[in-house]
């Protein structure tokens, strides 16, 4: 057995993690003249007691280590085949009962429970001791890391420590690593296996490679995240880069097809399909976020992209006369059907006039118009109707005529016992049309011109002193008749 009181660390622990003690004594004099030690991480309890009276310590060991506070933990790192932890103590415990402590070794716990804690020789009111408590043996010659814990509220401590070494320790040298970066262990033997667990790295860029340099500058290689460890201290390094990202897109409207983070990738609006307009961008990361476009730009993120966007059917406006169309606003390829309006009299609809915003005329068939891309406007034309005349031997100047437009009429020549008497003109409805010196007004309808005429006697020869003289010859029988009736009804 070798006593030894070196590679010893104390801590506490709360919720499974190591934390500061609230206090530890560290001294090479006396245990009554222990240094406070409030600031430091770890407490290491080394004491020569050449020329403390105290009874309870190992005769002749000149050390003593303590856990230093309640609820610390004692560790011990060696190097051997077993362990023997002497002379310990839990303070004020109720001597032989309800005194419980456990040591874990590699991992493997062991349980101390009263029946290990005997008086000493030399009692000490308030303390249980055991001499050469808790030997741990047949261990693998090599590094080993001891554990010791108080089960309950009192303070574990013991006076010191002691192996067994089959062979000399070998040399630890050390790993030395960046930032960021863990090594399985920081102090190696040669020939072990050290593996190294990759750093976060900066958004944009990826782990690129290990570097680990002996003392002599030389490279030691690194397989899988490992390499084994030179009989030399080691530095490790390790070099990132760039990740190139990739832009997904239709109709090539981005201006790149790979970017790195941080990256203005500019995006420009592509020909749309007739009656379509652009609405906007959709930009994805590969975890299907948002990237925000601004003024057809975005910024790179760190992650490929998929960029699409939106469309919508552009809403073209119908413009016309008298609501003439079924709708004020259509699509293109939509259908159009229009209305014939009331005409105003003597007017006819005469064609459907469409064109769209550039002049060019759109084609109408059946009232109706298919929707070109573009605004349109509606108009028609109109006719005056033409309305027959229809009259005996001409009478009429015209043999067509618009509503409103003067028809002048000429008396014809008569027969020598015939004598005008007034115009007949008719509408197609049968009914009259006023006829004024010989003239009339169209109304919006064929007309039917006719006269009236009335029987005259002509005389012989025709002379006017000829029917003076006839006249009464003539008119005489007349009267003769007319009287005779009357006697005769009489």
């Amino acid at each position: 057995w070798v006593l030894k009181n070196d590679n010893v660390k104390f801590y506490g622990l709360k919720n499974g993690e190591r934390i500061h003690l609230n206090y530890g004594y560290a001294s090479v004099d006396s245990y009554a003249n222990a240094a406070f030690l409030a600031d430091a991480p770890y407490y290491v309890q080394v004491f020569n007691f050449s020329g403390d009276p105290n009874p309870w310590y190992y005769e002749g060991t000149k050390v003593a280590l303590l856990s230093g506070a309640e609820g610390g933990v004692c560790e011990i790192t060696f190097h051997g085949t077993a362990i023997n932890l002497i002379n310990c103590y839990l303070s004020n415990p109720t001597e032989g009962a309800g005194i419980s402590a456990k040591v874990v070794v590699d991992g493997t716990e062991y349980t101390v429970g009263p029946e290990a804690f005997i008086p000493a020789t030399n009692d000490i009111p308030g303390r249980s001791i055991f001499k050469r408590w808790f030997a741990i043996e047949n261990l693998s010659d090599g590094w080993h890391t001891v554990t010791i814990y108080s089960t309950g509220s009192q303070r574990l401590s013991f006076d010191a420590y002691e192996i067994k070494e089959t062979t000399p320790p070998p040399t630890l040298y050390t790993v030395t690593v960046p930032n960021g970066v863990t090594a399985s262990a920081t102090e190696v033997e040669a020939g072990a296996t050290v593996t190294l667990t990759k750093p976060a790295v900066d958004t944009g860029y990826a782990f690129g490679a290990w570097s680990v340099i002996d003392a002599t500058g030389t490279d030691v290689a690194v397989t899988n995240d490992s390499f084994i460890m030179p009989a030399s201290n080691v530095t490790v390094t390790y070099t990132t880069n760039k990740v190139s990202y990739t832009i997904t897109d239709e109709k090539n409207v981005a201006d790149k097809d790979t970017a790195y983070y941080g990256d203005t990738v500019t995006l420009t609006v592509p020909q749309m399909e007739t009656g379509k307009e652009f609405v906007g961008w959709i930009v994805t990361d590969a975890s299907g976020a948002a990237v925000t476009v601004t003024n057809n730009t975005f910024t790179m993120p760190a992650s490929n992209v998929t960029v699409t966007y939106s469309t919508d059917k552009t809403v073209y406006t119908v413009t016309d006369e008298k609501n003439v169309a079924d709708k004020d606003t259509a699509n293109y390829g939509d259908t159009v059907t229009l209305t014939v309006p009331t005409m105003v009299t003597g007017m006819k609809f005469g064609a459907w006039v469409v064109t769209d915003a550039a002049g060019a005329a759109v084609t109408v068939a059946n009232n109706t118009f298919v929707m070109p891309a573009s605004n349109v406007t509606v108009t028609y034309t109109t006719e005056k109707i033409v309305y027959t005349v229809t009259d005996e031997k001409n009478v009429a100047d015209k043999d067509t005529a618009n509503y409103g437009d003067t028809v002048t009429l000429t008396v014809p020549e008569l027969d020598a016992d015939k004598e005008f008497v007034a115009w007949v003109v008719t509408d197609a409805s049968g009914a009259a049309v006023t006829v004024t010196d010989d003239a009339f007004t169209m109304p919006a309808s064929n007309v039917t011109v006719s006269y009236t005429t009335k029987d005259v006697v002509v005389p012989p020869n025709g002379d006017a002193l000829t029917a003076m003289l006839f006249l009464p010859l003539v008119l005489i029988p007349v009267i003769f008749i007319v009287f005779r009736r009357k006697y005769e009804k009489a």
